[in-house]
């Protein structure tokens, strides 16, 4: 096979991958593109849901189906309640322990001992009894 069909060859097969890859690049675009749609969607059920709450917590009729996500909504909000008073406790509870652990370790007496031999200067420095024997 001659050299000009292996760059014949070479260049169509560059040409077929370029193609794909621009093919997959507006793809990914194309998704992009619809998840942000989808997470506009998602905010205006989010703007729904909160006005349809707050006009049933306000008094107004609403259907059996929307009171009970209103029931589900208080219910959950119950429970984060209860969740940050756990973590408020536990807080409260963290630091006063570390408060008093700090406060015990700084009115600690540490008393250090010397060593008894060295104390009584029965041990040899070995470099002295080095220069003891040269000079012997």
């Amino acid at each position: 096979m001659g050299i000009e069909k292996i760059g014949k060859k070479f260049g169509a097969f560059a040409s077929v991958t370029a193609k794909k890859a621009g093919e997959q690049a507006q793809i990914a675009r194309l998704n992009l593109d619809a998840a942000g749609l989808e997470k506009e969607i998602d905010g205006v059920y989010m703007a729904m849901g909160r006005y349809c709450y707050t006009k049933a917590k306000a008094g107004d009729s609403m259907s059996a189906e929307v009171m009970e996500y209103c029931a589900d909504i208080d219910s959950l909000h119950m429970q984060i309640a209860s969740i940050r008073k756990e973590i408020a406790f536990h807080k409260s509870e963290r630091d006063g322990v570390a408060y008093s652990t700090a406060q015990e370790a700084s009115e600690m007496e540490f008393e250090v001992e010397p060593d008894s031999a060295q104390a009584e200067g029965d041990v040899e420095n070995p470099q002295s009894s080095e220069n003891e024997k040269s000079a012997k």
